[in-house]
């Protein structure tokens, strides 16, 4: 089963998230999706781009 990391802004904060659990959180979302990236790499995990909770990502 394929694994996704994504960040997530969450209370004014932006979150990295690896199959819906959290990894960690940043106060930028470019240092989140940065720091998410090289975890995807590390995880073997695909790399989804940061989205809003309401906004249901990519299709």
């Amino acid at each position: 089963m394929p694994k996704y990391l994504r960040v997530v802004e969450k209370d004014d904060k932006w979150s990295v998230e690896l199959d819906g659990e959290e990894q960690a959180v940043y106060d930028t979302q470019a240092e989140a999706e940065v720091r998410g990236r090289e975890l995807a790499r590390e995880k073997g995990a695909e790399f989804r781009a940061a989205h809003k909770p309401t906004d249901p990502g990519p299709r």
